[in-house]
């Protein structure tokens, strides 16, 4: 059998790849989580709700959960802030009821 060179080292840089790669890579990410005014939470309306927090500037992922009415946004800080987000699903009709809650 043929003796690898740098075992160790791969194994070592594999593992450097895994932990580097499991850490947000901004430090500027927050995620929010906010309750929406919707008139109901069937599908068309989440997916209405989904687009109108897709669009604004600086989301970087979301969840709009029909059944709790709630929308948790994970958004470049650098780019957009809470109330950047809470104007732009205002305008597009799903005001936000009581205060949002930045989780991160």
């Amino acid at each position: 059998m043929k003796q690898r060179k740098y075992p160790l080292a791969v194994c070592i840089v594999s593992v450097m790849f895994l932990l580097i790669g499991s850490q947000p890579l901004s430090a500027a990410e927050k995620i929010v989580k906010m309750v929406v005014a919707m008139e109901c939470g069937c599908p068309e309306t989440v997916n209405r709700a989904g687009s109108a927090v897709k669009d604004i500037p600086g989301v970087l992922d979301y969840d709009v959960n029909g059944f709790t009415r709630e929308v948790t946004v994970k958004f470049d800080d650098a780019k957009t802030n809470v109330e950047k987000i809470v104007e732009g699903l205002t305008q597009r009709y799903f005001p936000i009821e009581g205060e949002p809650e930045i989780i991160k």
